[in-house]
This record gives structure tokens, C-alpha cells and sequence, in this order.
């Protein structure tokens, strides 16, 4: 009898079950059941479920109506279903198969579908940018899940396991713990990049997402595994394949030819065709553009035009107009409402009518409704306005996509299939007159069969199996011509392979195997286990799987295997290795022929441990560049047929995961193994995600992860151009790793700012530039950010590597194809003066987490000082300050000083206080309590705008302290004063005491505002350093002495008599200083009170204390000896270190005076910058609007002009000069040998007076003066 492959559609609205003959593609026998399965929302969240009980129940029934006798022969199975929709399960409990022939759903979510509308446009902008080119919508898996984490948290708590609904029965018929998702189903979750084919991890995990719930992604035609019990006559053990999209299944069993478009009209309303073999989708999600590119088989995309509005709102349609007929009292059932629907619309050939049926809103724009134009008294007929609802979804499929992009695209022939189409012969009308290509439509073509002749199509399932019934896909691509098209064109569609059954098989004794058992019993893989070693091989335990015993005839037979023969033809693991290490292709004599009689593969898993394979072991032991053994064995694993499995294994521990034959053939500088294994398929995208290749607090190694990273990163430029430029699999330069970082970003991880290291990074920075931009001359490399919001130019600023840093800037291609690279233009050259114009794109603090913010907010950047003088950073800072900040600074001092005043005065002419608000009816007092209110607004706007400023900065303690010094004074100095406020309204007099300390930190705050003239500004900063290192120290040290020392002493003097004559005094008061009651007597206090005795301490401190207290004491000598070495300790060694400290504070402050500044100065210019308003900050935006003119077209960029002088290279030019009429002092002209930068002292203040002294000579020759550049 014929095999069978049974396909099972799990979709909207019904559950439709196919047998497909394996032999001729012939539909034996075929099912649908409707699923009514639709719940009601109550609760107008606009929610849309469906229960999950009778989907299960249809899909049951709908199996049971198979004939029996042909299920018993089905020999795999492929489920597709409605994508988009999320159901969430408990693991092992999800299903009840109690009744042994089919199972019931339990522990279950009801299904969430595709059409659920509770994720609003504000909810889904909410949610963190996908790492993909599709768009989340609401309905997506991911939206959906991120929707209860915001509103009903607990939900989720309840489930272990998510997935589409036909991922879940697949996970029921098998058993599964888990749930496995192809990608197909993946992308249409959202948060999945179908380049890399994995989940946007880092990004999810960043926002919450609970990565529990996201399936195991696994390539589609990949058995998801057994069914593990009887399933209405399909025997246990038959395949499952991972379940496919619906879409793809329904396009796949259309599409018979390349320039074919398939048009689905079903629930909802797909048009599609397939895009080239070489078509790679965008970088970034495209939410308001009406065409998709969804993930097809073999790594292929199409162009797919969704819309929301298909079969269903025809299904609307007749519901309304059945409610309408219900309420006249005229009922009709609903298929017949549609057949006469129908016979009206046919009756009625054409209409001027004209409905726009997107009820549903699209996902490209969801806002949209649905109209009814061009109504009139003739054309109110059920047959005008049936035929015109159905043109309408013609038209707003067309909309979507134009029948102009699909001639474009070189489409043919348009491919009609879905449930609406094939019952409703007035839409197939308006399908015809509304392209101009030729129409057909296919029988049997559904999701349902598509799914099955996918399998059908393929050669074998490829699987191993472990003990946990795991299934790991092993197989290889084969492809398979189809017959030709109706259109007699010879097109071939590439096809994945087939499901088979494979298995590793196992020759091992049972005593090797008992023995390799117990040599790793007790051994587990260490944390940082070697990658290799010289010495035992750390082997890792043969995990269990299921394999085929090659000796079990010979235990039948009780016959005892020649172990001294078998030890000498036996080729194990550890022989492999030995050999491979040894570089002795002697020892693989035989190694070809040991394998193929005993069906054993390079690439099987007991050739493997902890993922390393005998390649690997290979190319670790190289000697100068070769090991021949290398060769071998790619020869002999490319005649047992599993080339691409051997060289594309990778590294299972997780220290080293990852990690390819390809990564350390780079690693090993061996271009020769390099190209061989990329020539025998290597995947030049792996990624070695292991431990140690990720950064951490333990010695690590991180590159980029990918194999062109690692070139990059360890300066192999002639390996970098062969993974760009090779003829099998080119490298993909955009392609990042898990940190989201490109080739570009691991060179900036690298660079270390020495010359060797800057030269090295800089030249294969540009290299992969130019190479990128010939290759993809639309793509942005630069442009690119990784997880952290950072493109390579802003992880250089943030990270402090000027060298990069400054090459970045002021790179300048000269060539036409490259020079739209640059960010530097050379506007004009004349002498040393040289004109420039730079690029200022992410530069400018206008724009949002630009390179200049970056820089003046990141305290914690080495040579952010050095960075800042860049140019063009520079003179861009100079601009503005002259532009705007300048004088905006200049008149905030005078308010503030005018503000000092009104509160010098007010604190003068205190008041008595009487009541909280009393108020002298005269000029005085008028003016007193419009002072007070003038102090409390200020302070108001001091104290917000402390927190404002702080918040936004959002600094750690260490950064607040060093850039937000004077935002901590300004904000404690509004917190004084609103206190004092406070209390004075209260009637409380220790309002005083606030206010006073308020009005001495407002005079001090002053020095804020002079960081507007470089020397005073420099003062500040001595203070404020000086104050946060030195002062601080002290004072701690200080304050342990005094204490200490007043301890010692209160408990040297204690008078036990005069203790006992005091003793009522005391009670209740400590030896601490207060007040006495009115009957006590005065007593006069003693070093026995603590707290006088610091005092008088501290006076020794600074020279006033007083010894004739001592006269009476009986411990004179032990007094003296705490008294003089506290003198010691505090007056004369503290006070010392404290003045050499800040002496050495000022030194080093003074070195680097100019860069100082200028950093206050920038923040400065920063944050009164972000206080404009947005139209006041793009008026004084830096630049002007140039068109460069290069390869790109019409390449308008904002540029900043810069006038350079450059007089040593100008000397260099000239080769020898008698006078240059730059240079009025000989001895200040630069010279060849002169360095291009030194430290910058600044003017001291020595030099301040020198300066003034000098100004009273003047020099009348222009043209001995320094030419002075200025920025345009």
C-alpha cells in the first residue's frame, strides 16, 4: 500500500487534514472541519481570542474523518497554521492523552490570534526597537506577551512554555518539554532577525521579556520529533516536522515558477511573489511601508502585501446583514444569505459604487477605516454593493501592492488559491480585471497540502536523538529540480531536503564504553576548561543518544571480540586527536576505510568533545603554518559526504561556544586554511559567543565574535578582503554579534591608542570602508548602532580612544568612488593655511546622544579633555560659545548678581519676628516682602533646577561630584533657603540659622560664574579638586585623631570625688555639655565633658589652647605625652601634608590649565545649550548646508568650516626657508623637529601681569604677525 504524509492546516476559522500520496503528489483523501472556536470580548480591550479547547477538538475530529486503513501507513507529518498568535502551556502537562487515541488540551492559555486589537499604536511605540527588518504589530507574538507584562504580570506566571497554535499541537503529538519555532513562525512574532535566524535576546532581555517563553528556533523541514503515542491511527514514532507558517504553505503549494505571484484570499488577503536569490531585506523596520518581506524557504524572502481585509469582511458583511434580517423577522441561514448574495452580484456585471472595506485597519496604518463613496438611488442594490465589496479588496490589495511592481518584478502569471476565492466566483471576476497578467487558480492548493508536499519534496529527515528525546537536525541541503511550469519555462525552485531517518551508529565494546565512563564520572567541565592542551585530553562524557550498535549480532551470538585487532583498526577519539597533534599523516593510514565500512562520519558526536573536533585539534597545532593532517581530513569528510558538518562544527562548552575551524585558522594567521575551508562551505558567519570571548573580569579575548572581526581585530588585512571578497560566501560587514557590534565597533573595542596599535586599526578601518561601499553602495556601515545606542564613532568618544577618534573625524579620501567617505573636505590650500570642511553628522550637540554630549557628560572618559580640542570639536565650541553661550552666561551673572544683592540687603534688614507674613505698610516694608518673594522664586528655580539637571544627567556619585559640583551647591543652596522659608512661616526662629548658611553658600556659588574667564576659571577648579580629594582626606583623618585623642583625655582626667559631688547635677545629661536647672549651681566645665574637651583639642589645633587647666591634675606627665604627640600628629603633620598635597594639586592642575577650562567650559555651553528651546537651538546651530557632489549624487550634508595652519608641513614642503613671514619671533617658530602638541600650562599668573606689561608694545607689520584662524 502507498505512504502518506498527512498535513494538517490548524487555520482561523476551520481545521482542514490532508492525505498526500508520497509517490505521485495525489490528494488521497481530505477534511475540514470549522473550529467555532471565536470568544466574545467583553471588556472592549478590542481583544481577540479563541478557545483552545475546540480548536484541539476540531483538529481531532477532523483526523478522525481520515480513512483509517491510510493513516496507519502515514510515514510523516507537517502541521502549518495562523501565525502572528501566541498560546501559552504549562511543560508536561499541556495536553491530556487519556484517551489513548487522541489528546485533549489542559493547562492551556486560550489562543491568542493574529487579529487581537489590544496593543495600541502608543503601547507598540512603547516597546524597544527589534534588531529586524519586520515591524511588531499588535497581534504579534512578542507585542502580545510585552502587553500582559505591562498590564496582567501574573498571567504569565502561570506558564512555562509559548508558541503559535500549530507549534503546540506539534509539541503535544511529540512530547516535547518545550516548544521549537521555525523562523518563518519566529518572524511573525516579531523581535526576530531572520539574517542570523536567532531572537533579539539582549534586546528582550534588557526590556523585561521573559525569555522562558521564547521558543527554540530550528531551520524549517526539521523534525521537531516522534510522535510518542498512537494518534488516531498514525502509528507512534512517525516524524513530525516543525510546523510551518500557513502563508509560505499556501505560496509554496501555488508557486510552480520563479515569475509567478500567488494572491491568497482567504480570512485575510495576501499578495506575494518570490524576490531574487540574492535579495537581502532592510536593516530596520519599515512600520508604514505597505509591503513585507517574510522569510521563505532556503534562506529566500518575498514581497508580501497583507491586508487585514479579506474573506472576513465578507464574512461581516453577511453577519450584518443576517442580524438585520433577524430583527425583521426574516431569518436565513448564512450560506444561503451568500449564495444569493452572490447570484445578485452576478446579475449585476458592474458598479459605480465604490467601498473601501478596511474594517480592520491595516497594519501599515492602523487608523485607517473602512468608506462607502459615490452612493446614489441607482446603486443601492444587494448586487452593487456586493460586487463593489468585493472590487474594494481587490483595490485595497492593489493599493498595497501596485500591479506596476509586480510587472517590475517580472511577474507573469497571477496564482489565485484561498477558501474565499475559490467559493466566490464574483471576486475571481474582479481578480481578473484588476491585473493584467494572466490568471489561474489551483485545486488542492492550501496551506494544508503546501506543508506536505514541502516534505514530500525533500529527501530525508537527518536526526539524532538523545536520551531526553532531543532532536538535533544533522542533515544537508540537497536540491531537487521541479517539473516545468505551466508556461513550458525551464525554472527550477530550490527545495530544502527531505525528511529521512539517519542515526549514528556505535561500535564501541561495552567495556570502552563502561571504561570512557568512568574516566569522566567525577569529572565535570571546569568553568574555564582549556581549549587545548599538549597533554591529556580533558575528554568530555558520551552524552547519551540513540545509535545503532554495530556489534549487537556478535552479543547475540555470544561471540567475544579480538580486542588486540580491534585496537589496532579502531579509530576512537583520542587516537584522532593524538594523531592531528602529532602532524603525522601516517597515523591516519586507514582512516578513510575504517569509517565507511562502519558507517561512522568525521562529523558524528563521538568524534567530538565538548564540540571540538579533530579539524580543530588540528589546526591548534600548527608548525610553521601547515599540519598536513589537515588536508586529509577534509578530503576524507568530503568523501563521506559530510564536508559542511565537519568544517562548521563548533565549541559546546560555554566558555568556548561557538568557536569554528574557520575562527582558528584566522586566529592561527593561515590564510592558505582560511580559504580552503571557506571553499569547502565554512560558515563566515559564526559567531563564538563562548565566555571567553565575551568581556569580563577573568583573562578574555573579545573580537567581534565573527570570523571577520577576528581578522580585523588581529590585523590580517589580506584575510579580510578574501571573507569580503571570496567567490563562495562573502562576508557580510554589517552582520553583528551579540552585543550588536559590527567589524567596525571590535576595531574601535581594540584600539589602545599607541602609534603601532592606531595605525594598524586605522588602516583596516578604512580598507573594510572602501570594500563595503563598493560591494553595498547604500549601506551605512558607520551608521550602524549596537545594543547601546553607539556607532563606531560614538564608542570611540565613549570609550576615549582619541587615535581612532581623531582619524575618524578627519579622514579624507581623495579617490571619486571613496570620497563619500569622508568626513573631512578640503575646501581650499594656500601657503600653511588650509580651508576645511567637516562633517558634522552625529557630532553636534543638537542632535540626540550626539559625540559632543557624549564627551563633556562622560566624567569617567580617559583623554576627554585631548578629545574635546579635536577639531573640529574645538572650533565648534568656540562658535557657539561666542554664538550664544557667551553672552547668555554673561547675563545670568548679572542676574545672579543682582540677586546676591536683594539678598545681602534682606538678610541686613531682618525683621523682628512677630507673625509669619508681618507686613510694615510703607516703602520699606513693601520692598522687604517683595524681596522675600523674589528670594523664594529664585531659590525655587535653584532647587528644580538642581534635581532637573541631575536627573537628566542621571551621573553616578563619583560623576556628580567631579561635573555636578556646583549643580549639588546650587540645589543645597534652594534647599536652605525653601527650609528657612518653611520655619519663618511657622514662626519658628531657627529660620535664621538656615537662612544665614543659605545667604554664605549663594556668595560662594558665585564662583560658578567664573569659569567665563580661563585664569579665575582655573581657580575655581583648584578649589573645587581641592576640596573633593585633599580637604576630604584630611578631614577624615582629622576627625579620627581628635576624637581619638578626646576620648584619651576625658578618660584620663575623671575625678571620682568630684564625680560623686556632681552626680544629681549630671543626671540625665551625660558627660555632654547642657543646660542646668534654675535651682542648680553654675559649674564651670572640665576636660571630664567630651564635648569640651574637643573643643579645646581643636583650639590646640590651630594654636589657642590653653594648659592651666592642668595645675590640679594628678596625671600631669601621661596629659603631656597625648597632648604633644596630638600636636604632632595634627599641627604639624597633618597640616604639612595637607599644604604639600594641594600644592601637588595646583602642579598638576596647572598642566593641563588650558584643557581644564576649556571641559568647564564646554559643560557650561552644554547645558545652557539643552535649556533653549528647540527652534532657538537649530537658529544657532553650527555649520551651513553644503552639496559635496560625490559618488552618492546629491550628498548634502551639514558642514562646520575650519582655517588650519600648518607651518611644519608647509617647512617641510619648502625644504629650506630664509623667512617665513608668519613668525615674528624666531625663537617661537615651529620647527620640523618641534612636537605637534605639548603639554598646554596655560597663562600663569606670573604671566597674567607680564601679559599686561607687554600690551604696552605694539607691532605695526601685518605681515610678522601669526596668522590667526578663525572659525566661518
Amino acid at each position: 500500500m502507498s505512504a502518506y504524509i498527512l498535513g494538517v492546516d490548524v487555520g482561523t476559522t476551520s481545521v482542514k487534514a490532508v492525505l498526500l500520496e508520497t509517490d505521485s503528489r495525489a490528494v488521497a483523501a481530505t477534511h475540514t472541519v470549522p473550529t467555532t472556536s471565536d470568544i466574545t470580548d467583553s471588556s472592549g480591550s478590542k481583544a481577540k481570542e479563541q478557545d483552545t479547547c475546540r480548536i484541539v477538538d476540531a483538529v481531532n475530529r477532523c483526523i478522525g474523518l481520515l480513512p483509517r486503513d491510510k493513516l496507519q501507513h502515514v510515514c510523516s507529518i507537517g502541521l502549518s497554521g495562523q501565525m502572528h498568535g501566541v498560546l501559552f502551556w504549562k511543560a508536561k502537562s499541556g495536553c491530556d492523552w487519556s484517551n489513548r487515541d487522541s489528546f485533549t488540551a489542559r493547562d492551556t492559555s486560550q489562543l491568542i490570534t493574529w487579529q487581537d486589537g489590544r496593543c495600541s499604536s502608543s503601547f507598540l511605540s512603547s516597546l524597544p526597537k527589534p534588531d529586524s527588518h519586520l515591524s511588531v504589530a499588535t497581534g504579534f507574538g512578542c507585542a502580545t506577551i510585552f502587553w500582559y507584562m505591562k498590564h496582567r504580570p501574573e498571567f504569565l506566571e502561570d506558564f512555562t512554555a509559548a508558541g503559535t497554535i500549530q507549534d503546540y499541537v506539534v509539541s503535544m503529538l511529540c512530547g516535547l518539554d518545550g516548544c521549537v519555532m521555525t523562523p518563518q513562525n519566529a518572524a511573525s512574532w516579531g523581535f526576530f532577525n531572520t539574517s542570523s535566524n536567532q531572537w533579539n535576546v539582549d534586546i528582550l532581555k534588557g526590556a523585561g521579556f521573559p525569555l522562558n517563553l521564547l521558543p527554540q528556533c530550528v531551520p524549517s523541514g526539521v523534525m521537531a520529533g516522534l510522535t510518542h503515542s498512537d494518534w488516531h491511527g498514525v502509528p507512534a514514532g512517525t516524524p513530525v516536522g516543525a510546523a510551518l507558517g500557513d502563508f509560505q504553505c499556501s505560496v509554496y503549494s501555488c508557486m510552480s515558477a520563479l515569475t509567478d505571484a500567488v494572491l491568497n484570499i482567504s480570512t485575510s488577503a495576501q499578495l506575494t511573489f518570490a524576490m531574487p536569490a540574492d535579495f537581502s531585506p532592510p536593516d530596520s523596520p519599515q512600520p508604514a511601508s505597505s509591503i513585507s518581506y517574510f522569510p521563505y524557504f532556503d534562506s529566500s524572502y518575498l514581497a508580501v502585501a497583507a491586508s487585514l481585509n479579506g474573506g472576513n469582511v465578507l464574512a461581516s458583511f453577511v453577519e450584518m446583514l443576517s442580524a438585520w434580517m433577524k430583527e425583521l423577522n426574516a431569518e436565513l441561514t448564512d450560506s444561503c444569505l451568500y449564495e444569493k448574495l452572490i447570484g445578485c452580484a452576478l446579475n449585476q456585471e458592474s458598479s459605480d459604487l465604490r467601498v473601501s472595506p478596511t474594517i480592520l485597519g491595516e497594519r501599515h496604518s492602523p487608523l485607517c477605516l473602512g468608506q462607502v463613496i459615490n452612493i446614489s438611488a441607482d446603486n443601492l442594490s444587494l448586487g452593487h454593493v456586493t460586487r463593489a465589496l468585493c472590487r474594494g479588496v481587490l483595490d485595497n490589495l492593489t493599493s498595497m501592492m501596485p500591479v506596476e511592481r509586480l510587472q517590475q518584478a517580472g511577474v507573469s502569471r497571477i496564482v489565485g488559491s484561498g477558501s474565499a476565492l475559490t467559493r466566490n466566483e464574483v471576486l475571481r471576476q474582479e481578480v481578473e480585471k484588476a491585473f493584467n497578467q494572466p490568471v489561474v487558480y489551483r485545486q488542492n492548493a492550501d496551506s494544508a497540502v503546501g506543508h506536505p508536499d514541502y516534505l514530500r519534496s525533500l529527501k530525508r529527515f537527518h536526526l539524532s536523538i538523545d536520551a531526553d528525546c532531543a532532536f538535533v537536525y544533522t542533515g544537508q541541503v540537497e536540491e531537487k529540480p521541479r517539473q516545468k511550469g505551466p508556461l513550458q519555462r525551464e525554472v527550477e525552485m530550490k527545495k530544502s531536503e527531505m525528511f529521512g531517518f539517519s542515526l549514528e551508529t556505535d561500535d564501541r565494546t561495552e567495556e570502552e564504553k563502561s571504561r570512557h565512563t568512568a574516566a569522566n564520572r567525577n569529572g565535570k567541565e571546569a568553568p574555564k576548561a582549556p581549549m587545548d592542551t599538549d597533554y591529556q585530553e580533558e575528554m568530555e562524557e558520551t552524552k547519551p543518544k540513540l545509535r545503532f550498535n554495530l556489534n549487537f549480532d556478535k552479543a547475540i551470538r555470544g561471540i567475544e571480540p579480538d580486542n588486540r585487532k580491534r585496537e589496532s583498526q579502531t579509530f576512537d577519539i583520542e587516537r584522532l586527536f593524538e594523531a592531528v597533534a602529532s602532524r603525522d599523516v601516517r597515523k591516519l593510514d586507514g582512516l578513510h576505510q575504517y569509517l565507511y565500512q562502519n558507517m561512522k562520519k568525521l562529523s558524528d558526536s563521538l568524534y567530538q568533545s565538548y564540540g571540538k573536533t579533530p579539524l580543530m585539534k588540528a589546526l591548534l597545532h600548527l608548525r610553521d603554518g601547515k599540519n598536513e593532517t589537515v588536508e586529509l581530513l577534509i578530503e576524507i569528510s568530503e568523501r563521506l559526504g559530510d564536508i559542511k558538518e565537519f568544517v562548521n562544527a563548533a565549541y559546546t562548552s560555554s566558555y568556548y561556544k561557538g568557536q569554528t575551524a574557520l575562527h582558528i585558522a584566522i586566529e592561527r594567521r593561515s590564510i592558505s586554511y582560511v580559504k580552503l575551508l571557506v571553499s569547502k562551505g565554512a560558515d563566515v558567519h559564526a559567531k563564538a559567543c563562548g565566555k571567553f570571548f565575551r568581556p569580563h573580569d577573568s583573562p578574555y579575548f573579545y573580537f567581534g565574535e565573527l570570523p571577520l572581526s577576528l581578522a580585523a581585530c588581529t590585523n590580517q588585512a589580506d584575510v579580510v578582503d578574501f571573507l569580503m571578497e571570496n567567490e563562495y560566501e562573502q562576508a557580510n560587514a554589517k552582520l553583528a554579534d551579540s552585543q550588536g557590534n559590527t567589524v567596525l565597533h571590535a576595531l574601535v573595542v581594540i584600539a589602545d591608542n599607541s602609534i603601532e596599535n592606531t595605525d594598524f586599526i586605522t588602516n583596516i578601518y578604512d580598507s573594510i570602508l572602501k570594500t563595503t561601499a563598493r560591494l553595498h553602495p547604500k549601506l551605512k556601515l558607520e551608521d550602524i548602532e549596537n545594543h547601546q545606542g553607539l556607532t563606531p564613532l560614538k564608542m570611540a568618544a565613549k570609550t576615549g580612544k582619541i587615535g581612532l577618534f581623531a582619524h575618524i573625524l578627519k579622514r579624507e579620501f581623495q579617490e571619486s568612488h571613496t570620497k563619500h567617505l569622508s568626513r573631512k573636505f578640503t575646501e581650499w590650500v594656500y601657503g600653511p593655511v588650509n580651508c576645511s570642511l567637516y562633517d558634522l553628522a552625529t557630532l553636534d550637540s543638537c542632535e540626540e546622544a550626539s559625540v559632543l554630549e557624549i564627551l563633556i557628560r562622560g566624567s569617567d572618559i580617559p583623554n576627554r579633555h585631548k578629545m574635546l580640542e579635536t577639531e573640529p570639536l574645538n572650533r565648534m565650541l568656540d562658535e557657539k560659545w561666542k554664538k550664544f553661550a557667551g553672552p547668555l552666561f554673561f547675563v545670568n551673572f548679572l542676574f545672579y548678581l543682582l540677586y546676591l544683592i536683594i539678598f545681602t540687603l534682606v538678610g541686613y534688614n531682618k525683621k523682628e519676628l512677630k507673625l509669619p507674613f508681618h507686613l510694615e505698610h510703607n516703602l520699606n516694608g513693601y520692598l522687604y516682602v517683595s524681596g522675600q518673594l523674589l528670594l523664594l522664586l529664585a531659590n525655587i528655580y535653584f532647587f528644580l533646577g538642581g534635581i532637573i539637571d541631575m536627573c537628566r544627567k542621571r551621573p553616578k556619585l563619583q560623576t556628580l561630584m567631579i561635573d555636578g559640583y556646583y549643580e549639588i551647591l546650587f540645589f543645597l543652596q534652594g534647599f536652605l533657603f525653601i527650609t528657612s522659608a518653611g520655619l519663618y512661616v511657622c514662626g519658628q526662629q531657627a529660620y535664621l540659622g538656615f537662612m544665614v548658611l543659605c545667604l554664605a553658600l549663594s556668595w560662594v556659588n558665585l564662583l560658578y560664574y567664573s569659569r567665563g574667564d580661563r585664569h579665575m576659571g582655573i581657580y575655581s577648579v583648584m578649589i573645587q579638586k581641592m576640596i573633593l580629594s585633599d580637604i576630604l582626606r584630611f578631614l577624615f583623618v582629622y576627625v579620627v585623631f581628635l576624637f581619638g585623642f578626646s576620648a584619651a583625655v576625658v578618660s584620663l582626667l575623671i575625678d571620682p570625688s568630684v564625680k560623686n559631688k556632681t552626680e544629681t547635677v549630671l543626671i540625665g545629661k551625660g558627660r555632654f555639655i547642657g543646660p542646668l536647672d534654675a535651682d542648680e549651681e553654675c559649674l564651670k566645665p572640665s576636660y571630664s565633658n567630651i564635648t569640651y574637651t574637643t573643643l579645646q583639642l581643636f583650639k590646640f589645633t590651630i594654636g589657642m589652647g590653653d594648659m592651666e587647666f592642668m595645675q590640679d591634675s594628678q596625671n600631669t606627665e601621661v596629659f603631656y605625652m597625648l597632648l604633644i604627640s596630638y600636636i604632632i600628629l595634627t599641627y604639624i603633620l597633618l597640616f604639612n601634608m595637607l599644604i604639600a598635597l594641594m600644592n601637588r594639586t595646583v602642579e598638576r592642575i596647572q598642566m593641563q590649565s588650558s584643557s581644564i577650562w576649556k571641559l568647564q567650559r564646554s559643560i557650561t555651553i552644554l547645558d545652557m545649550e539643552k535649556r533653549l528651546p528647540g527652534f532657538v537651538r537649530r537658529r544657532f546651530r553650527c555649520g551651513v548646508e553644503k552639496k559635496l557632489g560625490t559618488a552618492l549624487g546629491d550628498d548634502r550634508r551639514r558642514c562646520f568650516r575650519v582655517e588650519e595652519v600648518n607651518w611644519n608641513k608647509w617647512n617641510i614642503n619648502l625644504g629650506k626657508i630664509n623667512e617665513d613671514p608668519g613668525c615674528w619671533d624666531r625663537l617661537h617658530q615651529p620647527t620640523p623637529d618641534t612636537p605637534l602638541h605639548r603639554p598646554n600650562r596655560g597663562r600663569s599668573w606670573r604671566g597674567l601681569f607680564r601679559d599686561g606689561s607687554r600690551r604696552l608694545q605694539t607691532h605695526q607689520s601685518t605681515e610678522m604677525s601669526p596668522l590667526s584662524s578663525q572659525p566661518v
